[in-house]
């Protein structure tokens, strides 16, 4: 694996780093979580933009004194994301606006990672769109985490290493799958795609994170397989299966005190 620290998170070191996601419906509500979030057992908080109104993630210097404020309440690496509607998210953005709006983080914010879609639900892959974007955010000093969800089901192993290898080649820092399973067997088709990748591929940093219940024991062992960042629910959860922080920090503790 690659070395990466952020803020003095030495992410890919260790037992997976964990990431409580912000999701109010304001920057004010964002806050209220954030203060919740300084007393968890957490690495990371994710601003989850896409949660508020358009009117206010749009608004750049809204973005700013958001990042700025959970960066100052926390002292932790902060990650922004605005996930579309092809991603399970609420955003819905044109893909130039998405790209402007990626710009604008990476530049006038004080970010420290940047989470982008890589392939837009599938619906559009773009990678020329995906390493311009890549560019603006390392150019400004930020990290960027490419990422690829599917709410529906897992794909096999195969297409999972292969996006982890597109991605790869578009030149994420940290590249993240997360998926549905619909049998265990899918479960283990992904822990084998990201073992795989690891090993045979790249040491560029993973997520592997397979979603709902069914799911929920990658969020343990997934650093046996080469995940790096796991995420647990704050205040509230933001995709499926997620635990609270206390509870997924006892079970990480309890796992890797074993290995």
């Amino acid at each position: 694996m690659k070395k990466i620290t952020v803020r003095g998170v030495d992410i890919g070191s260790g037992i997976p780093k964990i990431c409580v996601p912000l999701a109010g419906d304001s920057p004010a509500a964002m806050i209220r979580e954030a203060e919740k979030a300084a007393e968890m057992p957490c690495d990371l908080l994710e601003i989850r933009a896409d949660h508020m109104l358009p009117s206010m993630y749009l608004d750049i210097d809204v973005d700013a004194k958001l990042i700025g404020d959970v960066r100052d309440i926390t002292g932790k690496p902060v990650i922004y994301t605005l996930r579309t509607l092809d991603e399970g998210g609420w955003a819905h953005l044109e893909r130039r606006e998405y790209l402007d709006h990626i710009r604008n983080i990476s530049e006038r914010t004080d970010v420290d990672i940047v989470d982008c879609e890589a392939f837009a639900g599938d619906m559009y892959y773009e990678p020329d769109r995906m390493e311009i974007m890549t560019d603006m955010a390392h150019a400004s000093g930020k990290l960027m985490i490419m990422s690829s969800h599917d709410f529906d089901y897992t794909p096999d192993t195969e297409e999972i290493v292969r996006k982890y290898c597109a991605m790869d080649n578009m030149r994420g820092d940290i590249l993240k799958i997360a998926v549905m399973p619909r049998k265990e067997e899918d479960v283990l088709a992904l822990l084998e795609a990201a073992r795989v990748f690891s090993s045979d591929y790249s040491e560029t940093d993973i997520i592997a994170i397979s979603m709902g219940e069914l799911g929920s024991t990658t969020r343990v062992c997934g650093g046996e397989f080469g995940s790096v960042i796991t995420f647990a629910s704050g205040v509230r959860s933001t995709a499926p299966g997620q635990m609270q922080a206390d509870r997924l920090k006892q079970a990480l503790d309890e796992y890797y005190r074993e290995k």
